[in-house]
């Protein structure tokens, strides 16, 4: 099944998806230290994280561990999530390095 046919297009996480995209997210990229051609993992696009971390405050999720399953399980944070591989240790890091950011969306 396609990634965008996981949810329907009037579907919650895809209003979340949008306003993620619409974010002025600089600073956060502004903070990417990797680097193309060098050793490492491709980073997680902020605005990803960002959507993730909205969608779940508005389901009641605050733990980067159930998020991490829900990625895994649950259509919407999969189609949030747009095939990019996400772990609870990367949620959590993001979660506490970004709170200011995160409580004002």
């Amino acid at each position: 099944m396609a990634l965008d046919d996981l949810i329907p297009q009037d579907h919650e996480a895809r209003s979340v998806g949008e306003f993620a995209e619409k974010m002025s997210l600089a600073p956060l990229y502004a903070r990417i230290a990797a680097v193309e051609g060098r050793p490492g993992r491709e980073p997680i696009d902020p605005k990803i994280l960002t959507a993730l971390w909205l969608y779940a405050t508005i389901d009641g999720v605050g733990s980067a561990r159930k998020l991490d399953v829900l990625c895994k399980h649950q259509h919407a944070y999969r189609w949030l999530c747009g095939g990019v591989s996400v772990n609870y240790h990367t949620l959590a890091d993001f979660r506490t390095a970004h709170v200011e950011l995160l409580d004002q969306g």
